[in-house]
């Protein structure tokens, strides 16, 4: 009967509420944004989280990483912090920044532009 079904295991990680959305551009972490919902362990925006500016630097350096490790130039990172530490929950490589762009004001349309044309 499931035989035809995809079915996905994961280990339970117990969260502190909150996860953090780092934007990579060419290896360097451009804006960063504290996403959190109360009612619910999911902390998209688009799924009803908040979100708020995030000014500590201190998952950059395994943001970036995590870009590189997936030869990523441009992705969005998101690592949630938990007791035992940061887990990174996702490395996006074809990242939305709508949500970051209105919570930062960073201007990441601009950035990316300038990105792209720093490769012609």
């Amino acid at each position: 009967e499931y035989g035809n079904r995809v079915f996905y295991l994961q280990e339970f990680v117990e969260n502190l509420g909150y996860d953090i959305r780092l934007f990579v551009i060419d290896d360097r972490v451009v804006a960063r944004m504290k996403r959190s919902r109360p009612d619910d362990f999911r902390f998209n925006l688009a799924q009803g989280a908040m979100g708020e500016p995030f000014q500590g630097n201190e998952y950059d350096a395994l943001a970036l990483k995590s870009a590189q490790a997936m030869g990523a130039k441009v992705a969005g990172v998101d690592i949630m912090p938990t007791k035992e530490g940061p887990v990174v929950l996702e490395v996006n490589l074809h990242p939305g920044f709508q949500g970051l762009v209105a919570t930062t004001d960073i201007r990441i349309p601009g950035l990316l532009v300038d990105y792209f044309e720093s490769l012609i």
